[in-house]
């Protein structure tokens, strides 16, 4: 099972998912997850990112689906990065990935799913399905439980000294 698969496997057909390439600063599209895994595995030795919540629509080759108009979600989400030159801000981070990794197995609640980032970790926390919303309260409570997630995370790694990014928007790509 494909990464893309295993988050967004259930998605509703007419719902997008993102993808964005760092190399040329691109969106990419996708209804068709497989689709979406071929252009992934076509994309040898550069930085794919996806998108955390899924849009209504295509928005284009240089945009992101606005955080106010995502239309659901597959989980929660955080990004641990590991000390190391390429992080331009001087936090705190944890210094290895072995560390990072352990952090994030030592919250109350396991992590569905790992992500190596390169230099730390994506840790996602899935739901049993995936969250697509009916209003904009849906939208307006999933932005808060994620803001809050991400806070108590945040909280937990800073008794350890740790600074961990607030990458709670539902507009984010990992």
């Amino acid at each position: 099972m494909s990464f893309l698969s295993g988050v967004f496997g259930t998605k509703p057909q007419d719902l997008w998912v993102l993808l964005w390439t760092l190399k040329d600063k691109r969106s990419w599209w996708y209804q068709d997850l497989e689709a979406a895994d071929r252009h992934i595995l076509a994309c040898t030795n550069q930085d794919v990112y996806v998108g955390v919540g899924l849009s209504a629509q295509d928005y284009g080759p240089t945009n992101r689906c606005p955080a106010d108009e995502v239309a659901g979600i597959p989980g929660l989400w955080v990004d641990i990065h590991v000390a190391h030159q390429v992080h331009k801000k001087k936090a705190q981070l944890p210094p290895t990935l072995d560390d990072a990794l352990s952090f994030a197995e030592s919250l109350p609640v396991k992590p569905t799913l790992i992500v190596n980032s390169g230099h730390g970790i994506q840790a996602w926390w899935l739901f049993q399905e995936l969250w697509v919303f009916t209003d904009s309260r849906d939208r307006e409570n999933a932005a808060m439980l994620s803001l809050r997630w991400t806070q108590t995370v945040r909280g937990w790694a800073n008794r350890r000294g740790w600074t961990v990014d607030s990458t709670h928007d539902l507009s984010r790509i990992l």
